[in-house]
């Protein structure tokens, strides 16, 4: 299935494109469609995973809505990520 993601700030910036479109195997997890993008630009690595666990520090969203790693995609889906922004 094919997954599209944009990507916005330091992960535009360290991936080089604003935009991506992956093939990953059908009933793909957030998890791992972060860790195939990862795979794929190798300075997104550090800002995705603590380890082998997805960190906390970023947002995936779909329509709006606040992704889990857990959660599923489906052949078609568009997605974004974002670095969490603090403000004062």
């Amino acid at each position: 299935m094919k997954v599209r993601i944009r990507l916005f700030a330091s992960f535009r910036e360290a991936a080089g494109t604003k935009e991506v479109e992956l093939e990953v195997p059908d009933g793909s997890k957030v998890s791992d469609v972060m860790r195939k993008l990862s795979e794929h630009f190798p300075k997104l690595k550090e800002m995705l995973f603590k380890g082998d666990e997805m960190r906390e520090d970023y947002h995936v969203v779909k329509g709006g809505r606040w992704l889990k790693g857990n959660d599923l995609l489906l052949d078609g889906d568009q997605i974004a990520l974002f670095p969490m922004v603090g403000g004062g």
